[in-house]
């Protein structure tokens, strides 16, 4: 049976349909007005939830006495005098980094100016063969001052990452000397950087990807938006809570 709107009149058209009396007006105001109940309580319980998750991932953190020492080495963007302070340690073959990856671009948007991301490779490699490869060339790209663009493309590619032509992801953004990345995957200190980044979260104690410090607490795993956002708020007013 389908329903027809005419004029003022509301008609059920079907066999022996008749018209049903009824102001659209006075259905339209019931239907706005019960509509914006149930958005308003949907609103309230997602807040509410998100109050939950960032509770409950505030109290996951854990201290981390000497989490400065994150915010040496590693590729940093952002103002180095903001507030707010995230240390990433990521696997480009690890699904969960590539979620919080892009849950990290959604919540900084246009908001990137006022939180420093300092991002370090750690490639678990009994899980994920590829990925000290993978760490390579994002580190060879930062060296042309790509890292960011081939960071992103490495997730976005990172079914493929097991039989993926490196060389070819590194022409697909744009790096101006193809030779010297070719050469930078050769060159043993880039190796050498990887490891220091491995050898820092096992200081940190973080042995799984993704892990990331915020405010001096280290946090495991790819959250909601809402709560990593919650998290960076925190870090803007209390930005080092553990000396």
């Amino acid at each position: 049976m389908i329903l027809v709107l005419q004029s003022r009149v509301l008609f059920i058209a079907g066999p022996g349909a008749v018209p049903v009396m009824s102001s659209i007006r006075s259905h339209a105001f019931v239907f706005v007005a019960v509509f914006g109940t149930v958005l308003a309580s949907g609103a309230a319980a997602r807040r509410a939830r998100d109050g939950t998750h960032v509770a409950a991932a505030s109290n996951q953190g854990t201290a981390v006495t000497d989490w400065r020492e994150g915010l040496s080495g590693g590729i940093s963007s952002g103002p180095a005098e903001a507030n707010a302070q995230m240390i990433v340690f990521s696997d480009y073959q690890c699904p969960a980094c590539r979620m919080l990856h892009r849950s990290l671009e959604r919540v900084l948007g246009a908001d990137s100016a006022t939180v420093r991301v300092v991002t370090h490779q750690l490639p678990l490699e009994k899980l994920h063969p590829r990925a000290r490869a993978a760490a390579r060339s994002a580190l060879c790209a930062a060296r042309q001052g790509r890292f960011r663009e081939m960071e992103r493309l490495l997730y976005d590619s990172q079914e493929f990452l097991p039989t993926a032509d490196l060389d070819s992801l590194a022409g697909r953004i744009g790096l101006p000397r193809l030779a010297a990345f070719q050469g930078c995957m050769r060159d043993p200190e880039i190796d050498d950087e990887i490891d220091r980044d491995v050898a820092l979260a096992t200081r940190f104690g973080l042995f799984v990807t993704p892990s990331f410090i915020i405010a001096g607490r280290r946090y495991a795993g790819a959250f909601p938006d809402s709560v990593l956002a919650a998290l960076l708020r925190i870090s803007r007013t209390n930005p080092s809570p553990v000396q």
